[in-house]
């Protein structure tokens, strides 16, 4: 995401969903994308 992020205006893309299986890192993740764009983003558990 942080790779991303400084390109997102540039480029017309915004994160709207992360996925990830452990629960801390995707819960920040999609806090960040809530900062970055002002809604929040969908979560999903992806399998390791």
């Amino acid at each position: 995401m942080g790779g991303v992020h400084p390109h997102d205006k540039q480029q017309n893309v915004e994160f709207t969903a992360v996925s990830d299986p452990w629960k801390q890192r995707r819960e920040r993740s999609a806090a960040r994308a809530q900062e970055w764009y002002g809604r929040p983003a969908r979560q999903f558990v992806s399998s390791p």
